[in-house]
């Protein structure tokens, strides 16, 4: 079954081989020339000592328009299935 895209956006093929990566935080984020940056980290146990430490695990590197249908896809989303994403705002600005 495939849905037909959004006008303007041409249809997506689905890859079953497409990695699952998990992040546990979004650290920063950046723009410059129309482009957006998101870098991402998960805590990871040190294996000298056992100590957690935040790696970074990747960048989201994405053209502003289609960042901000990320977002606000996003937040609609969450919004829908009863998340609060206001409710963090205050530990959001602290990562940055």
């Amino acid at each position: 079954m495939s849905a037909k895209p959004p006008e303007g956006l041409t249809p997506v093929l689905s890859n079953p081989l497409a990695p699952d990566v998990f992040a546990d935080d979004a650290l920063s984020f950046s723009v410059a020339d129309g482009v957006v940056r998101i870098t991402f980290t998960s805590s990871k146990a040190s294996q000298t000592d056992g100590t957690a430490q935040r790696v970074v695990i990747g960048r989201l590197v994405m053209p502003t328009p289609g960042a901000q249908r990320l977002a606000l896809g996003l937040y609609d989303f969450l919004k829908n299935h009863g998340l609060d994403a206001q409710a963090i705002v205050g530990s959001a600005k602290a990562v940055q």
